[in-house]
């Protein structure tokens, strides 16, 4: 009736189909992105209130929000990638996701510092 050669082979198939698909399933799924929140507009109004507490002359002032922006700009493109990530502002996203200002504000003092 069935050959012992044909079952195997169909069982090999089979098994190799299932393998196949879960891997599949686990590459889009471990490497898919999730979404991440950070309030930018925050960030941006909480420097600017540190910045106009201080008495800087043009020059200094200038340098100090290109230093900010840069160190905004790479720090939320290094942490997207870190985090495997896509950053979205705050009130963009109503529930369901992280909201990682705190650490986004956290980096950028840091870096501002080392820079």
């Amino acid at each position: 009736m069935f050959k012992k050669i044909d079952i195997l082979q169909a069982l090999a198939q089979l098994l190799f189909g299932i393998l196949g698909a879960l891997f599949v399933q686990l590459f889009f799924l471990h490497f898919s992105p999730k979404i991440i929140t950070v309030d930018i507009a925050g960030i941006i109004k909480s420097f600017e209130e540190e910045v106009s507490k201080q008495k800087l002359s043009p020059d200094a002032l200038t340098k100090i929000v290109t230093q900010f922006s840069e160190s905004l700009n790479n720090t939320l493109n290094n942490y997207a990638k870190q985090e495997h990530g896509i950053l979205v502002p705050k009130g963009v996203v109503m529930t369901g996701v992280s909201d990682k200002t705190d650490e986004v504000k956290a980096l950028i003092k840091k870096r501002m510092k080392i820079g």
